[in-house]
């Protein structure tokens, strides 16, 4: 279960009991609901269809807006016009409302300001109860305006580094070496004491050589080493990966394939390798 899941279960019961508290324990019950409603560090308002009876003190913080204003305090008048997604914020807020108060949780990502214009980003839950024969909405928002900004740059961050990746002018690709590692243990533990290098393995077994470069995925591949390769995709260059190992990269291959068997940290050799066109190239490969 979700930690908003869960907060929206766990604020809907607690209105539901204080109010249950209220009307058979009367004042006993009034400081309790207090501390779970006034007194809560998430931002807390209930309201009707028509408007907003109450906010607790996190709430009037984060609007700057004082237990005064509560009567005509209304959620879409402190948002800006217009969401990020164009929508007019008074329609869109309007009809997650509806949906709320038909019995449809809602959980959104929504731009609201203080009463000084300042904007924030804030994570809002919608849910309706029903008291005393009435239905009421208990919204719960929370400014992940940090949050939201941490991770609009983590994607700058990534966007920047596809960028130097697919641009840079030396060939770069990902692979994944899990299912050759998992081959070459396989052979190493069939061996027992009789295994002493890849190498001789292969000089006698020289079929498995290409099984285990099979095992040698590409997940990504830059544009130069397309190039350098002869393929224009990714999957062009994955289906035909046996393509590009001559007899000459044999031997380089069997020595990476060492070194993913001892789980090093990095690898560096050179060898002619071939493009898809049958063209040999000459290349340095050094992996970390």
């Amino acid at each position: 279960m979700s930690l908003i899941l869960l907060v929206e279960i766990t604020a809907v019961a607690a209105v539901f009991v204080i109010g249950i508290m209220l009307l058979f324990l009367g004042p006993k019950a009034a400081f309790l609901y207090r501390i779970l409603f006034r007194e809560a560090q998430d931002s807390i308002f209930v309201m009707t269809a028509r408007k907003t009876t109450n906010l607790n003190k996190a709430a009037l913080k984060l609007f700057g807006i004082s237990r005064k204003d509560v009567k005509c305090f209304v959620p879409y008048e402190f948002s800006p016009p217009f969401q990020p997604d164009g929508s007019p914020s008074r329609e869109k807020a309007l009809a997650y409302v509806r949906k709320a108060l038909n019995g449809e949780p809602q959980n959104f990502i929504w731009v609201h300001q203080n009463k000084g214009g300042k904007p924030f980003d804030a994570q809002v839950c919608l849910n309706r109860f029903h008291f005393l024969g009435r239905s009421y909405l208990l919204a719960i928002v929370r400014d992940i305006t940090r949050e939201r900004a941490a991770y609009n740059s983590v994607v700058r961050e990534e966007e920047r580094f596809k960028t130097l990746f697919e641009h840079f002018p030396v060939g770069i690709s990902e692979q994944d070496f899990s299912e050759a590692k998992r081959k070459l243990e396989e052979i190493k533990a069939h061996e027992g004491e009789a295994f002493t290098t890849l190498k001789e393995y292969f000089s006698r077994h020289p079929v498995e050589v290409g099984e285990c470069i099979d095992g040698m995925r590409f997940l990504a591949a830059n544009t130069t080493a397309l190039r350098i390769f002869g393929a224009e995709t990714l999957e062009e260059l994955a289906e035909n990966r046996r393509s590009i190992v001559g007899p000459e990269t044999e031997e380089l291959y069997i020595r990476e394939m060492e070194a993913i068997l001892a789980g090093a940290s990095h690898f560096e050799g050179e060898a002619f390798y071939r493009d898809l066109q049958g063209k040999k190239v000459y290349i340095k490969k050094h992996w970390v």
